[in-house]
Order: C-alpha cells, then sequence, then structure tokens
C-alpha cells in the first residue's frame, strides 16, 4: 500500500515506501548495506527490509520484492533489469599466497595451471563450483579446481583470499575494494578470462515498478559505476 500511494506522486515528491531486497551476501554485505544506508539517508521516509544468501531466494514464497542476482534468472517470467553489464570474474589472490608458491609450479600462466594450486570453491545450493571456464578469441578452457577450503558464502571466499589461502574466482564488482586497496591482486592467465557476469535487479511483477523501484535502480547504477570506475 505505501508504494501504491508512493506511486500517486509526482516523480519529483518525497520518497516513501519499504524496499524489501535480497542480496548475495558478499555484495549484500560490503557494498549494498552501505548504500543503502546512504539511500535512507537522502531519503528517510524510505524503509529497508534486506535478506541477504548466497541461495537463490523465492521471490514468490518469501517476503521479498526484488533481488539482486548475477546472471540473467532462469525464470522467464521475472522482470530483470540490468544495474551492470560488463561486469566479470577475476582471477584473484593476495600478495602473500602469490609470494609462498613453490617455484618449481610457479604462479599460474594459463588455465590448466590451476590444478597445481589450492583454490577457493564457492557453492550454491547443493552444489559447489569445481569447474572453472575462460574464454579467448572465439576458444573455451574448463579446469576442474579443487583447494582445501569451501564455502557456500561467498563472503567467506573471499576473506580466504585476503588471507592468502588461496586463489578465487569472484565478482569484479566484489572485490574491486579489495584490488584498489592492494589485499588482492588479479592473477592473468595469458590473456584467458571469464565471460562476463552481468547484475540484474529483479522483481517478479511489473506492477511493483514504481518511483521507488526506479530510485533504488539509478541509485544502484550510480554507485555501481563509481566501484567499477
Amino acid at each position: 500500500m505505501d508504494n501504491a500511494c508512493a506511486g500517486l506522486h509526482d516523480n519529483d515528491a518525497e520518497l516513501t515506501g519499504t524496499i524489501r531486497l535480497s542480496a548475495s551476501s558478499d555484495l549484500g554485505r560490503n557494498l549494498i548495506l552501505p548504500w543503502l544506508d546512504d539511500f535512507i539517508d537522502i531519503h528517510p521516509k524510505v524503509t529497508v527490509q534486506l535478506h541477504m544468501s548466497d541461495s537463490y531466494v523465492d521471490l514468490y514464497g518469501q517476503q521479498v520484492d526484488l533481488a539482486l542476482r548475477y546472471g540473467a534468472p532462469k525464470d522467464s517470467s521475472l522482470v530483470a533489469l540490468p544495474i551492470v553489464l560488463n561486469n566479470r570474474p577475476i582471477l584473484c589472490a593476495s600478495k602473500e599466497y602469490l609470494s609462498k608458491i613453490d617455484k618449481g609450479i610457479g604462479i599460474p600462466k594459463m588455465p590448466e595451471d590451476l590444478s597445481q594450486h589450492n583454490c577457493l570453491c564457492l557453492g550454491h545450493d547443493e552444489k559447489y563450483v569445481s569447474e572453472w571456464t575462460f574464454e579467448k578469441a572465439g576458444k573455451t578452457k574448463r579446469v576442474a579446481v579443487d583447494g582445501n577450503r569451501r564455502s557456500k558464502d561467498g563472503d567467506v571466499v573471499r576473506r580466504w583470499a585476503v588471507a592468502g589461502k588461496g586463489i578465487a574466482l569472484k565478482s569484479q564488482l566484489d572485490i574491486a575494494g579489495d584490488l584498489k586497496a592492494g589485499r588482492l591482486v588479479e592473477v592473468e592467465l595469458d590473456g584467458w578470462q571469464v565471460a562476463n557476469y552481468p547484475l540484474y535487479l529483479i522483481c517478479p511483477e511489473r506492477r511493483l515498478i514504481d518511483p521507488l523501484f526506479n530510485a533504488v535502480k539509478a541509485y544502484l547504477i550510480e554507485r555501481v559505476e563509481q566501484v567499477l570506475r
């Protein structure tokens, strides 16, 4: 009802209503949480319900109106609007980990070299991603990876990488601050990269696209562009 009432006013009117948003743990804790705090400071009549999980939230069954998800949704009935399209996963590690690599093994230069390294694997729902896919000049390489640490929480994987526990494959957006601060560095593989990992703002129905939704979307796009720039 709050969102419906807000929609009756001009776009310049003071925003009111509730943002019921789901985001992945890493993105949610490190970026979305402080961004929403700033958004509420700008729009004090807006309230927030923030749900953070690396499992896919049921937008129909749970009290969530919006979700930030990497990759286009498989459910074609959902409305997906892009926040950023040119975000890509980056192979990364700490300088500490790279400095301790055995000289006989060396820093990985090709995708297949990763089989010799401790790779930090992320899981979703019931399975872990134990194969990383790289692309170069129209060619594809799939590499089986393994390591002594796995988690279904993306922020845990990021923290392990920062602590020098292994090599991780993380969204550029999730680790932008770590790269800038030097806590992580990119491990380049002779031009081999992972395909873009776009971020979408998703809602179950178009009727939920109201002035508050549009303001949140525009705000997120602006903040994401600032981070990646």
